[in-house]
């Protein structure tokens, strides 16, 4: 069971929602762009901001945990 902790309801959570689903696309887009490349979550943010997007490490790191449950990329296990 999950219970929405931030408080938004309505139009502010489809929002929130909207944003997360974008910001996962945009991490998949990046991992595709560059296939076979090692990518650790700080080297992957300093990127995306050099292409003008910053994102917040929390927000990161649930877009690559749900790509790599779905089996869409690989956790390496390496620092």
């Amino acid at each position: 069971m999950y219970y929405n902790t931030n408080r938004l309801d309505g139009d502010e959570l489809a929002q929130a929602i909207l944003r997360n689903v974008a910001q996962r696309q945009i991490i998949e887009a990046f991992f595709k762009t560059w296939p076979l490349r090692k990518h650790h979550v700080y080297s992957l943010q300093a990127a995306l901001i050099n292409h003008g997007c910053f994102m917040k490490e929390s927000s990161m790191r649930r877009a690559l945990n749900e790509l790599k449950d779905e089996g869409v990329i690989v956790d390496t296990g390496e620092a």
